[in-house]
């Protein structure tokens, strides 16, 4: 069948070992259950195995990531590491000063992801962060609770995340050289307690990707291929601070939402016309783009798109 703008997609479940774990036997069991209760009351659809997210966003072995060294420009970092950098935000703060964050999946060999980040300054790569770390502190900063944003740090201009993300502890400046072995050390480690977790030795369930929806395989395949095109379309690396609007109209084509705020700021979210029935992990990000007078200021995606902004987009997507 073709694929449409009203197409239903029934279910998108992804069941994935976090980095910290805990055990979760009885948890795990009412997911499952909730996901059998979800597919019988789904009617007609395909029940399909997502595999090889490799293949959409490659992840970079630990030793070659390890050979960052502080004040390497951000195409330096991309002869080493390749593209497989996903970028996060570019950001102008009120010093004037340019910031670029990337995330990377890094793995030990092929079993097993670990999440850094890469904060470059002023065109530099200037700290290198730990996933956990992150996590850590927005737990702690939003009280210990996965509370959601108040309304006020859902507006457009509101900086709160990135303001938080460069207070993360981080290997900064020279201290990035010295750090490789102790990152290494707490790879390994997060390693080994996953493959103690998968062997079975703890009670955490593992549930593979899935896709339940009215396409088939066929045409699930052809998602891909197009969300490959929307990657490559809107790819937030593409903007740079001080571009016009007109500018980001000749790389994206025109907004897709458009506001201007009361402060000589205007706001516009760039993305496909829909969102593509594929993993999450890999699927195109939309882009806000943060115009003071007419110049870029701030480019937030993926991580850093808020989600309340989607509806504006992609309504009752």
């Amino acid at each position: 069948m073709a694929i449409g703008r009203n197409m239903r997609v029934y279910l998108h479940m992804y069941f994935s070992i976090r980095r910290n774990c805990r055990s979760a036997g009885f948890a795990g069991m009412c997911y499952w259950w909730i996901g059998v209760a979800l597919l019988a009351g789904c009617g007609t659809g395909q029940l399909v195995v997502v595999e090889d997210f490799d293949r959409y966003r490659p992840v970079v072995p630990l030793d070659r990531f390890l050979q960052v060294a502080a004040g390497m420009t951000n195409e330096e970092v991309n002869v080493l590491l390749g593209t497989s950098g996903q970028h996060e935000f570019l950001y102008l703060d009120e010093q004037g000063e340019k910031w670029l964050l990337k995330s990377y999946e890094v793995t030990p060999d092929s079993d097993y992801k670990y999440v850094f980040y890469l904060l470059f300054r002023a065109g530099r790569l200037f700290a290198l962060i730990d996933g956990r770390d992150v996590t850590a502190h927005f737990r702690a900063a939003r009280g210990g609770r996965p509370a959601p944003l108040p309304p006020e740090r859902r507006a457009f201009d509101d900086d709160w995340m990135i303001r938080e993300m460069l207070r993360v502890q981080a290997f900064w400046g020279d201290a990035i050289a010295s750090s490789k072995e102790i990152l290494r050390r707490r790879v390994v480690q997060a390693q080994e307690n996953y493959r103690h977790v998968v062997s079975g030795k703890r009670s955490n369930p593992v549930w593979p990707a899935f896709l339940f929806v009215d396409v088939a395989p066929e045409d699930l395949k052809r998602e891909y291929e197009l969300n490959e095109k929307d990657r490559k379309q809107f790819d937030p690396m593409k903007i740079s601070i001080g571009m016009s609007e007109q500018d980001v109209e000749r790389v994206f084509g025109p907004p897709r939402y458009r506001e201007e705020l009361n402060d000589s700021h205007t706001v516009c979210l760039y993305g496909p016309k829909r969102p593509k029935a594929v993993a999450p992990e890999v699927a195109a990000s939309p882009v806000m783009v943060l115009f003071h007078n007419g110049r870029v200021v701030r480019v937030l995606s993926h991580g850093f798109f808020n989600i309340w902004w989607r509806e504006k987009i992609w309504p009752g997507e």
